[in-house]
Formats: C-alpha cells, structure tokens, sequence
C-alpha cells in the first residue's frame, strides 16, 4: 500500500503543480498585467503633458523675449532722457 502511495504520488503531485502554476499565471494575467497598462498610461499622460507644457513655453518664448526687450528700450530710453535732463538743467 506505501509503496502503490510512494508510486502514485508523482502522478498526483505533478497535475496539482501544474494546475497551481497555472493559476498563478492566470492571477498574473488578470491583476498585474493590469496595473502595468494603467501605469504605462499614466506615463503616456505624463509625458504628453510635459510635452504640451514645453511647447506652450516654446510659443509664449518669443513673446516674453519681446516683452524684456520693449522694458530694455524703454529702460534704455529713460536713462537717455534723464542725462539729456540733468545736461541740459545743469
């Protein structure tokens, strides 16, 4: 009877470990594939904003380029009319 036991057990425990690696893909599958996708969304989302953010600072670059300039003239300007200012009253 042990030895028909010590017999069969490989022909009982082989099935049984097979069944539990296939459940154990199964639950792979159906939990962390999941959250792989939903992560690698996140990171598409992520990236696509900072890509929109860059372009939006590439498009008002210009324009705040063009703003310091305008100050610099004007600055630039001032300074012109204050010595203008102070040679002439002096």
């Amino acid at each position: 009877m042990i030895l028909l036991l010590i017999l069969l057990l490989p022909l009982i425990t082989i099935p049984l470990l097979i069944l539990l690696i296939i459940l154990l893909l199964l639950i792979l599958l159906l939990v962390i594939i999941p959250l792989l996708l939903l992560l690698l969304r996140l990171i598409i989302l992520v990236l696509i904003l900072l890509l929109l953010v860059i372009l939006l600072l590439l498009l008002l670059l210009p324009i705040i380029l063009l703003l310091l300039l305008l100050l610099l003239i004007l600055l630039l300007l001032m300074v012109i009319l204050l010595l203008i200012y102070y040679i002439y009253y002096y």
